[in-house]
């Protein structure tokens, strides 16, 4: 039986790092010796979430790995790039979460594609796959999801009636420039804004007391207009900055992003349909794999003026509408369940 090794940068709170230790952990419950494998020179453990996967660092990994194993990464790193060709293992995945590749001194980037190093490529979006497959001339680039229903979710999925929810929920992460026009335009509302880093529970705890989630995230790289006049001083200063800084370094961090408005999967989005949030904002290509108009407040991607007028289309809709909307979404997101993400696992990697 193989062992699987998933590789990933650090295990930092961020939504590429819940995935791979949600599919540690359920590689572990289907019985397969499966490691989360930390390239940082000290590898920790997932401390933010409530069941984190046992890591080990690369030179455990090195000496670790047979023929007969399985090695998957997310990320391009040199280092983990290294590790991976020079490793025995004859199947070996880059999984790629979006379209978006760092340019970078110690990122292999678009090399990836044309290395000859990987055999299998996975998306974890039906957009993004298809566009990853047409760019590169890739054969084949498969689907596998992430999933949602861990033990941890579940937990408070149990609970989420209990609560006579109100309030907006917004994360302090990407697209978090749109935060200042919705606190000005909307004052009445109770707005409750989640550091840029927080544990899971702390976030489900949220998703379960709010009426409303708000997702902002526009991809990596991604801009909103500052529509609020107040704040033109803030474009200014962001200018100023850019021109000053506009001198590519060396180990300057660079993307590529040929498409703007595709990222892999957000994630936070769907946790908040699970969790009987009404969700407003933007699919950004890999949220179509659930967002419609009729589960959610569908705003254009990118589009700040879009997603004030789906915020203000909520706020004052029917309880009716709200209801059904939180409802069909709720039922969308449901394959997203950890035996869907199995499955399609099993499949591709013909385990049994």
């Amino acid at each position: 039986m193989p062992k699987i090794f998933l590789i990933i940068p650090h295990n930092s709170p961020s939504g590429g790092t819940k995935v791979a230790n949600q599919v540690v952990n359920l590689f572990r419950e289907k019985n397969f010796a499966s490691f989360l494998v930390i390239a940082s020179a000290e590898p920790k453990r997932a401390d933010f979430m409530k069941k984190p996967a046992s890591v080990i660092g690369l030179a455990e990994f090195k000496n670790t790995c047979a023929a007969e194993d399985i090695v998957i990464t997310f990320w391009q790193q040199q280092d983990i790039f290294a590790a991976i060709k020079n490793c025995p293992a004859k199947r070996k995945i880059f999984w790629q979460h979006g379209i978006i590749i760092p340019r970078y001194a110690d990122f292999n980037g678009e090399r990836y594609f044309q290395s000859g190093v990987f055999t299998d490529f996975w998306n974890v979006s039906a957009a993004c796959a298809s566009y990853i497959k047409e760019r590169y001339a890739l054969p084949e680039v498969k689907i596998v999801h992430p999933f949602f229903d861990d033990d941890t979710l579940l937990e408070y999925f149990a609970k989420k009636e209990q609560y006579q929810r109100e309030g907006i929920l917004i994360l302090r992460r990407r697209g978090q420039e749109a935060i200042p026009d919705i606190i000005s335009l909307f004052p009445e509302q109770k707005i409750t804004i989640l550091p840029k880093t927080f544990s899971d529970s702390e976030l489900y705890e949220q998703l379960i007391r709010n009426k409303f989630f708000i997702s902002t995230d526009n991809g990596i790289g991604g801009k909103l207009l500052i529509k609020n006049k107040s704040h033109r001083w803030l474009k200014t200063v962001k200018r100023m900055a850019r021109n000053i800084f506009k001198t590519e370094k060396a180990g300057q961090l660079r993307w590529v992003k040929p498409r703007k408005n595709l990222l892999g999967f957000p994630v936070t989005a769907a946790e908040a349909a699970w969790l009987g949030a009404t969700v407003i904002g933007f699919a950004m290509g890999g949220g179509l794999e659930w967002m419609s108009k009729d589960n959610m407040y569908l705003s254009a991607d990118e589009n700040i003026d879009s997603l004030l007028e789906k915020i203000k289309e909520a706020l004052s809709a029917a309880p009716e509408e709200l209801a059904a909307k939180t409802k069909l979404a709720s039922a969308s997101v449901q394959r997203f369940s950890r035996e869907n993400t199995w499955k399609q696992l099993a499949e591709n990697l013909k385990l049994r």
